[in-house]
């Protein structure tokens, strides 16, 4: 069964120093979220399990748009711990996080 929207965070950058310690935060503090971690280096992240049991992982970069929409229409929070220098990735982040709305 997959979790619905108001179970789920996108977590972008989890396998970086700031993503992987927020993970070890929620994997503590809320563990009943389901975690979608996107990162480029799948082998990388599949050892992103072993911190937090309510985890998946969806291939990707920040520069994947489309993918990130994607899965961003399925989360109730996008977190974005990823490149805050990739222009690009972060406007396109921007337009996302605004189609989605703010959270309650």
């Amino acid at each position: 069964m997959n979790p619905g929207p108001k179970e789920t965070i996108l977590l972008l950058g989890a396998t970086g120093y700031i993503g992987s310690q927020l993970l070890i935060l929620l994997a503590k503090e809320k563990p009943q979220f389901h975690v979608v971690a996107f990162a480029r280096n799948v082998v990388k992240a599949e050892k992103l399990k072993a911190i937090h049991g309510n985890l998946s992982i969806v291939e990707g970069t920040l520069a994947d748009l489309d993918l990130v929409e994607k899965e961003a229409t399925k989360a109730k929070y996008v977190l974005n711990c990823g490149d805050s220098n990739d222009i690009p990735s972060v406007k396109g982040m921007s337009r996302i996080c605004s189609l989605k709305g703010p959270s309650h």
